[in-house]
C-alpha cells in the first residue's frame, strides 16, 4: 500500500466516523425538539416562563458538554 493508498483509506475511514456522528447528532437533536415541545406545552399551566435554550456544547463523540439557559 502506498501513500496515496493509505490516505484515502484514512479518509474514507473519517468519512465513515463523521457519517455516524452526524446520525448521531440528528437523533439528539430529535429527542431534544420533542423535550422542548412536551416542556412548551406543559409550561402553559405555569406561573413561570419556559427556560430558552441558548448554547449547547458537544463533543466529538457525541456527548453534551453544556448547555446554557436564560
Amino acid at each position: 500500500m502506498n501513500a496515496k493508498d493509505w490516505l484515502i483509506e484514512k479518509q474514507a475511514e473519517e468519512i465513515k466516523m463523521f457519517k455516524e456522528y452526524i446520525k448521531v447528532l440528528e437523533q439528539k437533536t430529535q429527542l431534544l425538539e420533542e423535550k422542548i415541545a412536551r416542556l412548551e406545552k406543559n409550561s402553559s399551566n405555569s406561573s413561570e416562563p419556559p427556560l430558552k435554550l441558548l448554547s449547547l456544547t458537544v463533543t466529538h463523540d457525541a456527548r453534551v458538554l453544556s448547555v446554557f439557559a436564560a
